[in-house]
C-alpha cells in the first residue's frame, strides 16, 4: 500500500468532517475495482463496524461492500 492511500484511510477516521469526506471518497473511488491492499484494510474496516460513532460504522460497512 503506499503512503497516500494509507494516510487516505487514517483519514477515514478523523473527526474533521471535511478531511474525513474527502479520504472516504478518495478510498470509494480507489475500491471502484479491485485494489491489491484489500486484505491490508479489511480488519481495520471490520473493527470499525462497532465503532461508537455511528458516521464511522456507515464508512466502514461501504468501503467493505466496496472491497469485497
Amino acid at each position: 500500500m503506499d503512503k497516500l492511500t494509507r494516510t487516505n484511510l487514517d483519514n477515514l477516521w478523523s473527526e474533521d468532517r471535511e478531511l474525513q469526506n474527502k479520504a472516504f471518497l478518495t478510498i470509494l473511488k480507489l475500491t471502484d475495482k479491485p485494489v491489491d491492499w484489500a486484505y491490508e484494510a479489511w480488519d481495520e474496516m471490520l473493527a470499525n463496524l462497532s465503532h461508537k460513532d455511528n458516521h464511522n460504522r456507515a464508512i466502514a460497512a461501504q468501503v467493505l461492500c466496496n472491497l469485497a
